[in-house]
């Protein structure tokens, strides 16, 4: 250190300088990184909205009775009095195909939740309808609560619970 206040004043200069602009590059690419990771999250979640809303509408559609509530263009809920059967995915496949993502509905039963309709596949390549959502998956706690969740995961997942029907 006291070699440095012994050297010229244009290398301190230069010293100070280099610093001060490594200081500043790392100022910079901290906060761009903060605000790339907000806006991707921002962006996430609003797709995953966009997805819940997509599937209740076309739930809509295939079930006249159900009762689809938006609020400033969020989906606040499904009311009906009983869901509707799912014969077939075609709810699942037109959500998954308007999203370019997974969509799978969810059955309570007893503390579990079974998939009654996904376009998620088996390693036999069958679709997942019957298998249980994991004890250890993070939705457990969303849907132990009663709330609705979607999910933006590494492939445009879009998962909606029937906890959102009333």
């Amino acid at each position: 250190m006291l070699r440095f206040f012994k050297s010229s004043v244009v290398s301190q200069l230069v010293a100070i300088t280099l610093g001060l602009i490594f200081l500043s590059t790392t100022t910079i690419a901290g906060v761009m990184h903060y605000n790339l990771r907000s806006y991707v999250m921002t962006d996430a979640t609003m797709d995953a909205h966009d997805a819940s809303r997509a599937m209740a509408v076309l739930y809509g559609l295939k079930v006249p009775e159900a009762k689809i509530e938006l609020k400033d263009g969020t989906l606040a809920g499904v009311t009906e009095d009983k869901m509707a059967m799912l014969p077939d995915h075609d709810l699942v496949d037109r959500t998954a195909q308007t999203i370019g993502g997974v969509a799978t509905v969810f059955e309570k039963q007893g503390s579990d939740y079974v998939r009654v309709s996904t376009n998620v596949k088996k390693e036999n390549g069958e679709r997942a309808v019957g298998t249980k959502l994991a004890a250890d998956h993070p939705a457990q706690a969303f849907l132990g609560r009663g709330k609705p969740i979607t999910v933006r995961r590494f492939c445009s997942d879009a998962t909606i619970s029937p906890d959102i029907f009333r």
